[in-house]
């Protein structure tokens, strides 16, 4: 029945084109005096002419879309922008991008003001409206109207796509000159196409595809202002350029996520160490994150960063494409990939093309837990779709690659293929744990983290409510909203005795001699390095099952690490022995010391290097 109706509507639009197109014969006076007038005005203005390249048919709808004008019954204002815009009105550009007009009685111009403009469409190849109102936005009336009536005397430009200005300036060009050349090459192609020998060649082509004669100047692009797209893309292609300086980079390394000082610190360690290995020009950081805080450059050297993710946010498309292309650019021998959701989405795409011109590592540090208890995130949900393009994945615990192993049932040789490699503890926090071994500790508690279902701040809570005579210190990232009397988060009630202060990324400047323990309840079974770094300062932890994961090396967590009053007998113990709790607190110290050592991380990442590597030489010493 569809098919009928479609095929019918067809049927009527032929019949009504193939009347419209004839030569006006005298009528009864039922056609309008616009269609009669236009039509003999068409006739006339192609009589005794060569016929057009792309043929009289399609030469007749321009000169009858140009020659149709209503009478105008509307108020002086709407006739005078009438009468401006016609006079650089493109009609052949205007039924490029509505076709469906040709041969309707519509005054095109009125069509243009009416609805075209607000539907994108341009009146001129050279003039977009869309450009027009972003360039100036307070611009309240016809884009088209207001540059031709006051914009063009006051400078105003002119741009056929948005960032056309920025795209020139990218390249070098004076925007003005390079306009005003854009603008003269399409019209000269245009005349060419029109009656030149280059559309008789079209005209050729035509006879043998009839679809050609339907499309002649809808792909007419100039470079590099071709079309929106490929105007922004030129720009930031242009831009990622210039942010690396024109050069290939040996490593590129892709990041996403916001930088957490505490949970990021295995990015740090690998562009320390590929910097001072292999020198810090030869690797490039591209931070992915749409707002640009996937990456901090905490190394001190001159690292290569691109904020690509905040580069990229401002294409009118998808960027997976120009993503893959601004890699393949740098020419990298490795690709390390920080579970980045993008860089995924990537190698859906076109991670066969990557994995054959550069060796691709992918760090896989946690796993994500559902507010019930469900394992998700990108180690279940993108590992074993992907796991054939990686050269190898990285990770910072046995926990995960018993995990990977165990659930997707890997074989041997692809297990040879997870690396497990230790964060290194912090050697300069073993001496702050001989030093404040002896020193007498208040009745206090520290509790860090983020107020997310991870770090389990309302387990916290709950424990502080049954040890009321006991302070602790919350520094956390989102304190405001616990002293926010709107918030409706029931777990979020402050007990009396918890006292709140701003997140902290290190723990210079901290007190740590004036608590007592550390409680730690996250479920977080990556490597957490502030766990790793308050177990190095030697201050007692009562900690989570989930830490004995990061602490291979000898903690012994609560026995149960959803049950609050686990977590405060083991504080009573503390509290009630403190020295005897600063004792175990540094055994555990010299145990991270002696097995997190530098080398322990370094060694591994040259090596994995070393093994993907073409010849380059390490940089000297």
């Amino acid at each position: 029945m569809i098919q009928t109706i479609e095929n019918f509507t067809k049927a009527l639009v032929r019949l009504g084109a193939g009347l419209l197109f004839r030569r006006p014969k005298p009528t009864n006076g039922t056609q309008s005096d616009a269609t009669k007038l236009a039509r003999t005005k068409a006739f006339d203005a192609l009589a005794g002419k060569p016929d057009a390249n792309y043929g009289s048919r399609m030469a007749f709808r321009i000169e009858y879309a140009r020659n149709f004008k209503y009478k105008l019954e509307t108020k002086q204002h709407t006739r005078r922008m009438h009468e401006l815009v016609s006079t650089e009105f493109n009609h052949r550009h205007y039924l490029e991008q509505r076709p469906f007009l040709a041969g309707l009685q519509t005054d095109l111009v009125n069509n243009y003001l009416a609805v075209g403009s607000s539907k994108g469409a341009a009146p001129a190849p050279w003039f977009s409206d869309k450009a027009y109102k972003k360039r100036y936005p307070s611009t309240r009336e016809n884009p088209f109207y207001h540059y031709l009536h006051e914009g063009k005397a006051a400078g105003h430009v002119a741009e056929p796509w948005p960032d056309s200005v920025e795209t020139l300036e990218a390249m070098g060009i004076d925007p003005e000159e390079g306009l005003a050349m854009h603008r003269a090459l399409y019209e000269d192609l245009s005349e060419r196409l029109e009656t030149g020998e280059l559309g008789k060649q079209v005209r050729l082509m035509a006879e043998i595809e009839p679809l050609v004669s339907d499309s002649w100047f809808r792909n007419l692009f100039i470079p590099p202002l071709s079309n929106e797209p490929m105007t922004a893309l030129a720009r930031v292609v242009l831009q990622i350029q210039e942010a690396v300086d024109y050069r290939s980079a040996r490593f590129v390394i892709a990041v996403e996520r916001p930088a957490d000082p505490w949970r990021t610190r295995e990015v740090d360690l690998l562009v320390n160490e590929l910097a001072r290995s292999y020198g810090p020009q030869s690797l490039v950081v591209l931070d992915l994150s749409r707002d640009g805080t996937g990456f901090t450059n905490r190394t001190g050297e001159d690292i290569r960063h691109v904020k690509i993710g905040k580069i990229f946010a401002t294409l009118p498309a998808n960027p997976n494409r120009q993503l893959v292309d601004a890699i393949r650019n740098l020419r990298p021998e490795m690709l390390f990939i920080f579970e980045s959701d993008a860089m995924f989405t990537i190698l859906q795409l076109y991670g066969g093309v990557l994995a054959q011109e550069m060796k691709v590592v992918s760090f896989i540090l946690n796993t994500e837990r559902s507010r019930f208890g469900y394992e998700i995130g990108s180690p279940h949900s993108q590992f074993y779709n992907f796991f054939h393009h990686f050269h190898r994945v990285v990770t910072s615990t046995q926990h995960m690659k018993r995990l990977l192993s165990e659930t997707f049932l890997l074989p041997e040789q692809w297990q040879q293929r997870i690396s497990v490699i230790k964060v290194p503890a912090n050697p300069a926090l073993a001496a702050l744990a001989e030093e404040t071994i002896s020193k007498p500790q208040a009745q206090t508690i520290l509790w860090v983290g983020k107020a997310d279902d991870r770090d389990r701040i309302e387990l916290a809570f709950e424990i502080a409510q049954l040890m009321p005579d006991v302070s602790f210190h919350c520094y956390t990232d989102l304190q405001e909203q616990f002293h926010n009397p709107d918030h409706a988060g029931p777990f979020l009630v402050e007990p009396e005795n918890v006292t709140f202060f701003n997140m902290i990324d290190t723990l210079d400047g901290l007190a740590l001699e004036a608590y007592a323990a550390c409680l730690y309840t996250s479920d977080w079974d990556g490597t957490d390095s502030l766990l790793l770094d308050l177990a190095a300062a030697g201050l007692p932890l009562i900690a989570s099952k989930s830490a004995s994961i990061t602490l291979e090396d000898g903690l012994s967590p609560v026995e149960d690490s959803n049950t609050p009053q686990t977590y405060a007998e083991d504080l009573r113990q503390v509290l009630t022995n403190p020295l005897q709790a600063r004792i175990s607190a540094r055994k555990l110290s010299a145990q991270l010391a002696a097995n997190r050592a530098e080398k322990d991380w370094s060694q591994p990442i040259i090596s994995l290097v070393e093994t993907a590597s073409c010849g380059y030489a390490r940089a000297a010493e």
